[in-house]
């Protein structure tokens, strides 16, 4: 790890995290952090300072205080600018190596600070996406590039310096809302079933009763297929949520004491695939862990949630409370790509408490439902949407983590044409790691 001395006048919980999240963990460096201005002019190795010197370029400027604080208040004012790149940014002030203020402007973004402030919800509680003071950058992942171009600018002052090779990297995911759309329902929710098919939809009653009597496989049951996509593109350990909340008007899978269910969740887990908690919309997520750790005889560290019901810092606090070390939550509903401006696994910094913690963020970059459900878009819009989104990881070497759920696979449900989609992006999506 190559040593990078760090001088700022001050010294804060804030700052703390966000050097260390660009100089360690997204550049590989080591931090040296000296206290005093004059040991930094002296030192004669690779540097940057915070804030700026009269007496050195070698330092990213500081716009606000956001980073000397330790109160939550209203945003400072942010205009964008687009770089030589065509990349946006904001903050912007003359002089350093980087003419902006990365560091407040990355922990801004990051910390979803404007996600701690008074904001409209939308029906489920959430914040929405064009409330967000990158809106119209969402589907670039900004702060990769920047932390990139970031190192670059180091190496150019200090060619001998070594910067971490990153790679980009694909991840499917999935959210199992509906295990089986018939198979495992108790009599009372399969009646119900038969009963709306019967009065508006004949042929799904045939297919319900062809499933029934083992004639038909389940339309959601698409696992094993999903199983032989993966294999043949060589994608290991994909990611499986599992909703095992009581029945309620938003939760709805497969009774948690299914059989049937608890084979798949073992048999996807023998396979090989990571299985994760996705907590309901409703009820005790304690007692939801509990049910997922008795099929796969132990507690879940992963988790996503239901809706993408994310309220800060309530729902981190209580998914750590639990024992959860990594969620997958950030993300929209309503539109695709980055919630935090990038795309790569970061700590959570609690502002409340002013502190980093040790619960792990994963950004996902898209999902089926924001595509054909928000977006309203066709097969032909998704694929352009999803190639561009690529190209953007691609050219920064970012994370992709696709969110789909098992439903998303039944034309009878208003999804036909997006199984070929949906296994044509997995083509291009790890294809990415081979370029």
């Amino acid at each position: 790890m190559a040593l990078l001395a760090f001088y700022a006048p001050f010294s804060s919980a804030r700052l703390q995290y966000i050097a260390r999240l660009i100089f360690e963990q997204h550049l590989g460096l080591l931090l040296h952090v000296l206290s005093s201005k004059a040991d930094f002019l002296a030192y004669s190795g690779p540097k940057l300072a915070y804030g700026k010197l009269a007496e050195s370029p070698l330092f990213i400027p500081k716009v606000t205080a956001v980073l000397e604080q330790e109160d939550i208040r209203p945003l400072p004012a942010i205009v964008w600018q687009m770089d030589q790149n065509n990349w946006p940014f904001a903050l912007a002030a003359k002089g350093g190596i980087i003419h902006f203020d990365l560091l407040s402007l990355a922990f801004l973004a990051l910390s979803r600070y404007e996600e701690h402030l008074p904001f409209e919800e939308d029906p489920h509680g959430r914040f929405s996406a064009e409330q967000s003071f990158f809106a119209a950058y969402l589907r670039r992942p900004w702060l990769d590039y920047h932390f990139n171009r970031l190192g670059e600018l180091l190496v150019q002052q200090f060619p001998a310096l070594k910067i971490k090779a990153l790679a980009y990297a694909f991840l499917p995911s999935y959210d199992i809302d509906f295990a089986y759309k018939y198979k495992g329902l108790p009599l009372w929710r399969q009646a119900g079933k038969l009963l709306k098919n019967a009065y508006q939809r004949p042929k799904e009653l045939k297919r319900q009763l062809a499933v029934l009597v083992g004639q038909e496989p389940d339309p959601y049951d698409v696992f094993s297929h999903l199983a032989k996509a993966h294999q043949s593109l060589g994608i290991a350990a994909p990611h499986y949520f599992f909703l095992l909340g009581d029945y309620g008007p938003y939760d709805k899978n497969t009774p948690w004491k299914a059989a049937l269910l608890g084979r798949l969740i073992q048999g996807l887990q023998q396979a090989g695939n990571q299985i994760g908690i996705h907590p309901a919309y409703a009820g005790d997520w304690g007692e939801q862990i509990k049910r997922l750790a008795f099929w796969t005889q132990k507690a879940p560290k992963k988790s996503r949630q239901h809706f993408l019901r994310l309220r800060f810092p309530q729902t981190y606090r209580q998914l750590m409370a639990l024992g959860i070390k990594e969620d997958y939550s950030m993300g929209y509903a309503a539109n695709i790509g980055f919630r935090a401006g990038y795309s790569r696994p970061f700590y959570w910094f609690d502002l409340s408490e002013n502190e980093e913690k040790e619960l792990k963020i994963y950004p996902f970059a898209l999902m089926d439902v924001s595509l054909k459900n928000y977006l309203s878009c066709s097969v032909e819009t998704a694929k352009t949407l999803s190639d561009q989104l690529l190209a953007e990881l691609r050219e920064v070497s970012g994370s992709c983590i696709s969110l789909w759920h098992n439903s998303s696979f039944d034309a009878a449900e208003g999804w036909a044409g997006w199984t070929e989609f949906y296994l044509d992006f997995l083509k291009r999506a790890k294809k990415n790691e081979l370029i």
